[in-house]
């Protein structure tokens, strides 16, 4: 029992990886016509280019710029964060750094900003801490 125990513990993590892999694409950033959009590893257009600016996906995010605002969208390409924002970075640590009228904020992946835009700029946390500067 106890052999049959580990055979079927051994076997859930596997199966776990193999899904978890299968369904995981990384998607990489297009420039065509002046607009960015993403592609997956086979060259097929995920998010078709539409974007005046894009960064780089991270933690499932990526920062775009559309109508003059950065925003956050998912792989879907459907915005979790709408373009509100001057800028936006790509998320670190759970957290994206976005700035809005010269003054730096961080939010979270539920949108709960973590400081007031009171700072003019922030290095990304590190070991929880971020050094800020305010004029």
């Amino acid at each position: 029992m106890k052999n049959l125990s580990k055979l079927l513990f051994i076997t859930l993590i596997i199966c776990n990886v193999l899904f978890a892999q299968e369904n995981y694409r990384p998607l990489f950033r297009i420039y065509e016509n002046g607009l960015y959009g993403f592609i997956d590893s086979t060259g097929e257009v995920i998010i078709p280019p539409k974007y005046k600016a894009a960064g780089e996906f991270s933690e499932g995010l990526a920062p775009v710029r559309e109508n003059g605002y950065y925003g956050y969208i998912d792989e879907l390409g459907k915005y979790v964060f709408p373009p509100i924002y001057d800028f936006c970075e790509p998320f670190n640590q759970g957290l994206g750094k976005v700035f809005l009228n010269g003054k730096v904020n961080f939010i979270d992946k539920a949108g709960v900003n973590l400081i007031d835009f009171i700072y003019n700029d922030a290095t990304d946390f590190e070991n929880g801490i971020s050094i800020v500067s305010q004029s």
